[in-house]
């Protein structure tokens, strides 16, 4: 079995899981660095909802006070139709807004200069005679020789690839057009949603402190066509254009060179997690519906069962399988929970399923 000797770990990623992960395994005294291919940590991505597993891992790592400082205490769901007459209304325990670029700064405070490395995008692994890795290589040249490699690298992860080689991402059924507007929320501390009595639309907003909004729309992405040459505000006007207040505004006031228009996914659960010294975590693990919340929360949880995984073996074998064991149970809930709520998101259903995994 593959023994930690000099306890070195590279993560191949900066965002949400692999800055987490490094946080704590820094504190259990492992010598980490991270690698990410952009130029700055934290750019890209507008907010996120923090539910109560999430928070709980913020917790542990006593970061709650900076965190409730940060961000907008969430405490109902209200559910429209197209229409504006309301469906439902759900109170929300331990659910909190935060911006992206917020979260990842308090992650980042916690860690040392030298523990990140900017402007390196993964190019390969070199392996020894055994086949585990003992260098990841870079595009730009540089070589970091580690113990053990995390892949936290996002939804289209290439050390997902180097594990899985046979995986392909599931067909896109869903996009999902996301903007933030600087203007005071419509309403405070409240995720509120519209979804289409014919299913394949729905469109929402959340606030991001007191003078932002986060909001977004989800569309059938079979039935309305686009890419990234599509003029997104005509987009949003073709598909809201008929909303109730505030999308007529929100359209109006938007900078759309901002706004993002990704491709949704809610994956499998994959063959394996690791492969040697090689662990994948986060969004390159496990892709979530954006109907879930559960993106950033679960990346969070893998952050903290790695650590205790690690922590408890001497043996790499028997920690990556413990972990593997230990995540999957909630991981195949919420993947199950993802492909439900797609579901019922393209088919007009009588009972309006409510957006959130929890």
């Amino acid at each position: 079995m593959q023994q930690l000797k000099t306890k070195r770990i590279c993560i191949i990623g900066g965002g949400i899981a692999g800055l987490a992960a490094e946080i704590y395994l820094t504190r259990a005294g492992f010598e980490v660095i991270i690698c990410d291919r952009a130029q700055q940590i934290g750019n890209g991505g507008y907010a996120f909802l923090l539910l109560e597993n999430g928070l709980s891992v913020l917790k542990q790592l006593g970061l709650m006070d900076e965190i409730q400082k940060q961000g907008d205490a969430i405490s109902q769901l209200i559910l429209h139709n197209e229409n504006g007459w309301v469906l439902n209304k759900t109170s929300l325990q331990d659910a909190l807004c935060i911006r992206r670029t917020k979260l990842c700064h308090i992650l980042c405070n916690q860690l040392s200069p030298n523990q990140i490395v900017i402007n390196h995008a993964f190019s390969h692994f070199l392996y020894d005679n055994n086949g585990f890795a003992t260098h990841a290589c870079f595009l730009n040249g540089k070589k970091i020789a580690a113990d053990f490699f995390i892949g936290a690298d996002g939804t289209r992860s290439q050390i997902r690839a180097v594990i899985n080689t046979k995986f392909c991402l599931p067909e896109v059924k869903i996009k999902e057009l996301v903007s933030a507007l600087k203007m005071p929320p419509p309403m405070n501390h409240t995720l509120v949603k519209f979804q289409h009595s014919q299913g394949g639309l729905a469109a929402g907003y959340v606030p991001i402190g007191k003078d932002y909004v986060n909001w977004y729309i989800q569309f059938d992405s079979q039935y309305w066509k686009s890419n990234e040459l599509t003029d997104k505000r005509q987009l949003a006007k073709q598909l809201i254009g008929n909303f109730p207040e505030p999308f007529a505004s929100f359209i109006k006031d938007t900078d759309f060179n901002h706004s993002h228009l990704w491709n949704t996914s809610n994956m499998e659960v994959l063959p394996k997690f690791y492969h040697k010294n090689m662990l994948i975590i986060g969004d390159a693990a496990h892709t979530f519906s954006p109907f879930s919340s559960q993106g950033v929360n679960t990346a969070l949880q893998d952050a903290s069962v790695l650590s205790q995984s690690l922590m408890r073996f001497n043996a790499l074998a028997d920690c990556l399988k413990y972990y593997s064991e230990a995540r999957l149970p909630s991981l195949k809930a919420f993947m199950k929970a993802g492909h439900e709520m797609i579901n019922s998101f393209l088919l007009a259903d009588e009972k309006p399923f409510i957006p959130l995994a929890i």
